[in-house]
């Protein structure tokens, strides 16, 4: 859970990434660039189907991760969000 975590973190950091200065929508223009997309959504399904099928390869638990540990890593994940309205609020 603390790997998977982890990569959720990154992964909604990526989306926080896309814009530094002070606007808000990071999703603005997203579409335009097709290789950031493809990126960004192999990595999220890598991630699951490591994550909950990657089991004895990976020294994992083989039964992978219920669905309440799953909401909790990308719910841990998404709070990179809060950090970067905060962020944008201290600095801007």
């Amino acid at each position: 859970m603390v790997f998977n975590t982890f990569i959720f973190l990154q992964v909604f950091n990526l989306l926080n990434c896309r814009k530094i200065d002070e606007s808000f929508n990071f999703f603005e223009g997203i579409h335009k660039n097709l290789i950031y997309m493809f990126v960004w959504v192999f990595i999220v399904i890598m991630q699951v189907l490591l994550g909950q099928y990657g089991g004895v390869f990976f020294s994992c638990y083989r039964l992978g991760l219920s669905d309440i540990q799953w909401a909790i890593c990308i719910g841990l994940g998404a709070t990179t969000f809060i950090v970067n309205v905060i962020n944008k609020f201290i600095v801007f």
